[in-house]
């Protein structure tokens, strides 16, 4: 009757290993600045997870 009681893994962290993607600060100043919106910024966050290797 000894039983291993494991915590609850989330489906949204199961599975999930994380990653880091490096970022030139300029961007995050024409999205202060109004020059290009924020959903401009996560495309090209996506297309550097996804295009770049390095």
């Amino acid at each position: 009757m000894n039983k291993m009681i494991k915590p609850k893994q989330s489906l949204a962290t199961h599975n999930f290993t994380k990653k880091f993607e490096k970022v030139s600060m300029d961007i995050f100043y024409y999205v202060q600045l109004g020059i290009i919106k924020l959903f401009d910024m996560v495309l090209y966050v996506k297309y550097l997870e996804l295009f770049n290797e390095d």
